[in-house]
């Protein structure tokens, strides 16, 4: 993220659904299991099934085998985030 107060080095990142500009995403997790507390600089933690659930019943959808699928001129899922 352009403005994280501290970097991350975590990889493969699963379940990762961009929302915002900026590095801003909803996925899954596997460095923590403090869900409720902030333990992020924007994103919104999930647990791995969580995340997989949320994942599977999005757009666009990602084939069996991809990793990642750009929505540039796809059809995406319609997000609304409440706090």
């Amino acid at each position: 993220m352009a403005n994280a107060d501290h970097a991350y080095h975590l990889p493969n990142v699963p379940f990762v659904e961009y929302y915002l500009d900026g590095g801003y995403a909803i996925h899954s997790t596997y460095w923590h299991d403090h869900f409720g507390l902030v333990e992020s600089q924007g994103c919104i933690n999930l647990t791995w099934s969580d995340g997989e659930y949320l994942f599977g019943l999005t757009q666009p959808t990602v084939a069996d085998g991809d990793v990642a699928k750009w929505a540039i001129n796809i059809p995406a899922t319609p997000l609304l985030i409440v706090p």
